[in-house]
């Protein structure tokens, strides 16, 4: 009975749900990173099917139907968009410009790092793109060479760590500019610090949202060529 249940969708989806409505009502009570949704989602989930010792593709039957809305989800980032689209059109030469050298510095310091400590060639190609959003992302990490699998983790890694702690840094740091705010969340936590952002100002959240697109842009454009110079110099 336990293992018919299992396979249908809506153990997934349930799995899922409540997991994440448990961590929004402790993040919520108490105000804490810790507490975050979606980490706490991840860490639930992941170890309630090793507890139990339900394989991926079973608790997925229903998960997949929560990813379909991915989709739908950042299409709606477009509204808060439109409605500022008066202060994007003031500012685009300096939000192109920002997002156009985060994107180069994001990949360059990747690969400083990766050289600093030694890195694993495949690892370090596959964290390249971990500042843009994951479909993006996925796709850049293919063209370069990059596993899927890296990429994705690192993807979600750097969403929750800006989600969690973006706004908090902004604060300590007495960063007071909705403009850099905003854009600050996008650029470094993609989708899930934009969902932050969101919460703390619908128009940072726009300027977010706009973000997220441009480093998909610019990064796509800027990692192959950086490792074509790059090879040229210091051989992979």
């Amino acid at each position: 009975m336990l293992n018919e249940l299992i396979q249908e969708p809506i153990f997934g989806i349930t799995l899922t749900l409540l997991v994440y409505f448990l961590g929004l009502f402790l993040y919520k009570k108490e105000k804490k990173a810790i507490f975050h949704p979606i980490l706490m989602a991840l860490f639930i989930i992941i170890s309630f099917l090793t507890l139990f010792d339900i394989d991926y593709e079973s608790y997925n039957n229903g998960g997949q139907y929560i990813s379909i809305l991915l989709g739908p989800a950042t299409v709606a980032l477009a509204i808060p968009m439109y409605r500022k689209i008066t202060l994007l059109k003031k500012y685009t030469l300096l939000i192109l410009l920002s997002t156009f050298l985060s994107s180069l510095i994001a990949i360059l310091l990747t690969i400083g790092l990766g050289m600093v400590f030694n890195t694993n060639l495949l690892l370090l190609i596959s964290m390249i793109p971990k500042s843009v959003t994951t479909p993006i992302a996925v796709g850049i990490s293919e063209q370069i060479g990059g596993e899927i699998a890296l990429t994705a983790g690192a993807v979600i890694i750097t969403g929750l760590l800006g989600g969690m702690f973006g706004p908090e840094l902004n604060r300590l740091f007495r960063i007071k500019s909705t403009l850099a705010r905003g854009l600050t969340m996008g650029i470094t936590a993609h989708g899930i610090g934009t969902a932050r952002a969101l919460t703390e100002d619908e128009q940072e959240g726009a300027l977010s949202g706009l973000a997220i697109g441009l480093m998909g842009i610019f990064t796509a454009i800027n990692a192959p060529i950086v490792l074509y110079f790059l090879r040229l110099i210091w051989p992979l």
